[in-house]
C-alpha cells in the first residue's frame, strides 16, 4: 500500500515536472520575445538619440567653421585697409624725400618710369596728376577716369575724395598735385582673391573642406551661380551651377540650398556627393550661409558614409550579442529544468515524509491547544455552577465580579499565530485588540516570511510604531480601516504594506512625517526610531496621502541578506 502510494505521488511529481516544463518553455518565449521587442526598442532610442547627439555637433562644428570664414573675410578686409593706409602714407612721404620736379610731367613715358616704382608697390594703385598752372589733369595711370570730365581742379579734387583710400602731395615748385588712389572694388577684389587662395589650402579634419558658390541670379535655374572655389573640383571652378542638377538618389541640393538662403540666410541640408579626391558618391551633411556683401554662399560639409557604417556596425553586434544571450538563457533554463526534474525525482519520497512530519507535527501543536481549550471550558462549568449558585442568593454585585475574572483568564489565552514569527504575531495580536477597543476593521495578507535576519527589538519598534500610528489616524477619522500586507518579492526584499483611514492630511517637515499626537514632545519620534532601525538593515520607507479618499499608505522595504 505504501509502495503504491509513492508510486503515485513520484507519477503526480513527473505529471507536475511535464506541465511546469511546458510552460515555462513557452513563458521563456514569450518573455525572450518580449525582451527582444523592449531592448530593441530601447536599443532604437539610444541610437537615435546618438545619432542625433552627434549630427547636432557635427552641425555645431560645420557652422563654427563657416562662420569662422566669414569673420576671417572682414578680418583681411581690415588687415588690408589698414595696410594700404600704411603704404599710401609711405608713398607721400616718398614723393617729399623724392621731389619730382625735375620730372618732365608731361612727358608720358618720363612720368610712367618715373612712378613706376610705386605701381610694383601696389598692382592696384591710381596714379593722377594735375597741373594747376594749367588746369588740368596731365597723367593718369591704373584709371579709367575720361581727361576731359576734369574741367577744373574741384572736380578734381571731388573725384579723389570719392576714393575709398586716397592721399595727395601739391608740389609747390611745379605747381602741381600728385593723387595716389586705392578704389574701394581694388581693396575687396584682394579680399576676395586672398579668401580664395586661403580656403583653397586649407584642410579640415577628416579631409574634409570649404568652398564658395557666388549667386548670379536669387531666382534660381541654369546659370544661376558660379561655382568660385571648390578644393575637391578645381577644374569645375568657374563654371556655372543650375538649380535643376540632381544627386543619385535624385535630390535637388542646389534648389534646397538656394531656398533655405533666400528664407533664412543659412541652411543644413543633406545629399548625395563625390567624396574627395575619390570618384566615390557618399552621403554628406552640408551648411551653407550667404555673405551678403559678395553674394557667396559659404559651404562647408562632412560625409556621413563612416558615421552610417559605424552605426550599422553597432547594429550587428548588438543583434549578435541579444541571440547570444538568448540562447545562453535558453539553454540555462533547459539544464534547470533537467536537473530540477532529477532533483524532484530523487526527493520526491524525502519530501512526502517532510510533509508528514510537519502536518503530524501541526496537529501535536492542535492537540496541545485543543486540551488547553479543555481545560478552560472544565473550568467554565465550575465557574456557571459558582455563578448559578451566586445568582440564587442574588448577588449580583460578586457575579458581576466573578464574571470579569472569567474574562480576564479568557483574555490571557494566547493569541492566534498570523505568521512564522513569534514576535511579529505578538505585536499584532496586542494591536488586534486595541483595534478591537475602537471598532478599527483589520484585514491582513501575510505571506509566510523569514524575518530572522532583524532582531527582535528592530521588530517591535518596526511594527509597533507603524501600527500604533495606523490605529491613531483611524481613530481620528470616520472611517476606521486598516490593511496590512506582509510578503516576499523574488526572494530578495520583505515588503510590509499599511494603508488605513485617514481623514486629516499628514504633516510634512523638512522631508519628516509628523504625527498629530497631544504630547509635542513625541512629534514625529516613532518615525524616526522606525527609521533608525531600517538604517541597520539597508531598508527603505516610502509614504502616499490619497486625499481624494482619505486613505494613508506607507511601504517598507527590507532587503534579505544574501547569507
Amino acid at each position: 500500500m505504501i509502495g503504491k502510494e509513492i508510486y503515485m505521488v513520484k507519477k503526480k511529481i513527473q505529471i507536475k515536472y511535464i506541465y511546469i516544463m511546458i510552460i515555462c518553455i513557452v513563458s521563456i518565449m514569450l518573455l525572450s520575445l518580449s525582451y527582444i521587442y523592449k531592448i530593441r526598442k530601447v536599443h532604437k532610442n539610444n541610437l537615435e538619440e546618438l545619432t542625433n547627439t552627434a549630427l547636432e555637433l557635427k552641425k555645431d562644428r560645420l557652422k563654427e567653421v563657416v562662420n569662422r570664414t566669414i569673420q576671417e573675410i572682414d578680418i583681411e578686409r581690415e588687415y588690408i585697409l589698414n595696410e594700404t593706409t600704411k603704404l599710401l602714407q609711405h608713398l607721400n612721404n616718398d614723393l617729399t624725400l623724392s621731389p619730382c620736379q625735375n620730372i618732365d610731367l608731361i612727358n608720358a613715358e618720363s612720368t610712367k618710369k618715373y612712378f613706376s616704382q610705386f605701381i610694383k608697390m601696389y598692382h592696384q594703385l591710381e596714379i593722377l596728376v594735375w597741373d594747376k598752372s594749367l588746369g588740368k589733369l596731365i597723367y593718369a595711370i591704373n584709371s579709367n577716369i575720361n581727361i576731359k570730365d576734369l574741367k577744373n581742379e574741384k572736380i578734381f579734387m571731388d573725384y579723389i575724395n570719392k576714393y575709398k583710400l586716397n592721399t595727395y602731395k601739391h608740389i609747390k615748385e611745379s605747381n602741381k598735385i600728385v593723387a595716389f588712389c586705392i578704389s574701394n572694388n581694388s581693396i575687396e577684389e584682394k579680399v576676395k582673391n586672398n579668401i580664395k587662395n586661403r580656403i583653397r589650402k586649407t584642410v579640415l579634419e577628416n579631409n574634409d573642406y570649404i568652398w564658395i558658390n557666388e549667386i548670379l541670379n536669387y531666382n534660381g535655374g541654369d546659370g544661376y551661380a558660379i561655382r568660385l572655389v571648390h578644393p575637391n573640383l578645381l577644374e569645375e571652378e568657374g563654371t556655372k551651377l543650375s538649380t535643376n542638377t540632381k544627386d543619385i538618389k535624385g535630390n535637388l541640393p542646389y534648389l534646397n540650398e538656394l531656398e533655405g538662403i533666400k528664407k533664412d540666410g543659412e541652411i543644413f541640408h543633406y545629399y548625395y556627393f563625390k567624396k574627395n579626391g575619390t570618384n566615390y558618391i557618399s552621403h554628406k551633411l552640408s551648411y551653407a550661409k550667404l555673405y551678403p556683401k559678395y553674394n557667396w554662399i559659404i559651404c562647408c560639409g562632412i560625409y556621413l558614409d563612416d558615421f552610417e557604417d559605424l552605426i550599422d556596425k553597432k547594429n550587428n553586434i548588438f543583434y549578435k550579442d541579444i541571440w547570444l544571450q538568448i540562447n545562453i538563457t535558453i539553454i540555462i533554463a533547459f539544464l534547470c529544468f533537467i536537473i530540477s526534474g532529477i532533483i524532484g525525482s530523487l526527493h520526491g519520497v524525502a519530501l512526502m515524509k517532510q510533509k508528514s512530519d510537519i502536518i503530524s507535527h501541526h496537529y501535536n501543536i492542535l492537540e496541545n491547544r485543543y486540551d488547553k481549550t479543555n481545560g478552560i471550558i472544565h473550568d467554565i462549568k465550575n465557574h456557571l455552577i459558582c455563578i448559578n449558585a451566586l445568582a440564587k442568593d442574588e448577588q449580583s454585585q460578586k457575579i458581576i465580579q466573578y464574571i470579569k475574572n472569567i474574562n480576564k483568564d479568557i483574555r490571557q489565552l494566547p493569541g492566534i499565530p498570523i505568521t512564522n514569527n513569534k514576535m511579529l504575531d505578538i505585536i499584532i495580536n496586542d494591536k488586534t485588540h486595541l483595534m478591537e477597543k475602537h471598532n478599527i476593521n483589520l484585514n491582513h495578507e501575510i505571506q509566510i516570511v523569514n524575518l530572522d535576519f532583524i532582531e527582535n527589538k528592530d521588530i517591535c519598534t518596526i511594527m509597533s510604531n507603524l501600527l500604533d500610528n495606523a490605529i491613531e489616524s483611524c481613530i481620528k477619522s470616520i472611517h476606521k480601516d486598516i490593511l496590512l500586507k506582509i510578503h516576499c518579492f523574488n526572494n530578495s526584499f520583505i515588503v510590509i504594506k499599511i494603508i488605513n483611514s485617514c481623514d486629516e492630511k499628514p504633516i510634512i517637515m523638512q522631508n519628516n512625517l509628523i504625527t498629530n499626537k497631544k504630547e509635542k514632545a513625541y512629534h514625529g519620534y516613532g518615525i524616526k526610531n522606525i527609521k533608525k532601525a531600517l538604517d541597520k538593515y539597508s531598508g527603505n520607507m516610502t509614504w502616499n496621502y490619497d486625499e481624494l479618499n482619505k486613505k494613508f499608505t506607507i511601504v517598507i522595504i527590507l532587503p534579505i541578506p544574501n547569507n
